[in-house]
């Protein structure tokens, strides 16, 4: 039986993709935060898809977080064939607002935590000769993002390291697929403080809709998944603007369909 381990598995894209996968018959480990989120999340997908599911709830962004969840999952010898990399959050300020420990929680998680759960259970992966990596990172990875600076710099890290990963592995049974979405219906982005204009509300999608796209290029082994037409064509931009005046045109869109205060 397929194991896979979902980080930020309670909510949002996390739980969209639990879905996908106890869709499929696959056993599932869901990791967060919140105990009472994760209780429900895995209720809910058993009683739906007679699936098993465990749930950890663990902070990953503090130091020794992701040592216990491996020494945990070898013990009770739950080591996961698909590895969800979708543990995050974000930010939406002017990098001098924002506040010094939040900041460094951000890069514990979503840079050293995503890194190091990575790097300890790849090898296992290796061993058997086959697995699968699928990396929740963010359209926003490809070019700087003011008020979501330190957010889109993590997300450009995990690209790239995504991408390195993947021609490493070529060979080995492993792959590795990175998930790019835009605007997404989740706890991420807060309704109340989005104002309901036609672009915001014409360009956002559902988690489930961006995670049947992420789940299915991960299952066939794809390089990258870039979530709706509105978004593969802003990537497509990305690549002719030059990088100057992408990040101003960014900018400039972000004070005209948001709230200042978001």
């Amino acid at each position: 039986m397929t194991l896979v381990l979902i980080t930020g598995g309670s909510s949002g894209i996390g739980l969209a993709l639990a879905e996908e996968c106890a869709r499929d018959g696959y056993s599932l480990i869901l990791m967060g935060r919140n105990k009472e989120r994760l209780a429900r999340a895995a209720h809910g997908l058993t009683g739906r898809y007679g699936v098993s599911v465990k749930t950890i709830a663990l902070d990953l962004s503090v130091a020794g977080g992701v040592n216990e969840l491996v020494a945990r999952l070898k013990r009770e010898g739950n080591i996961p064939e698909i590895l969800i990399n979708n543990a995050g959050f974000g930010e939406s300020k002017e990098f001098t607002e924002c506040d010094w420990d939040w900041i460094h929680r951000m890069l514990g998680l979503q840079v050293t935590a995503f890194t190091q759960l990575t790097h300890l259970l790849l090898p296992e992966m290796l061993k058997c000769g086959r697995g699968k990596i699928l990396n929740v990172a963010s359209v926003v990875g490809f070019h700087g993002a003011p008020r979501m600076a330190v957010y889109a710099a993590t997300k450009a890290y995990m690209i790239s390291l995504s991408d390195a990963l993947r021609t490493e592995l070529s060979g080995t049974g492993v792959t590795v697929t990175t998930l790019a979405p835009g605007l997404t219906r989740t706890r991420f982005f807060d309704p109340s403080r989005l104002e309901r204009r036609f672009w915001t509300a014409w360009t956002m999608m559902t988690a489930e809709s961006v995670a049947k796209v992420g789940y299915r290029a991960m299952k066939r082994g794809k390089r990258l998944a870039v979530s709706g037409l509105l978004n593969r064509m802003y990537l497509f931009l990305i690549w002719l603007i030059p990088g100057e005046l992408l990040i101003r045109l960014y900018a400039s869109g972000r004070k005209r369909f948001f709230h200042p205060s978001q």
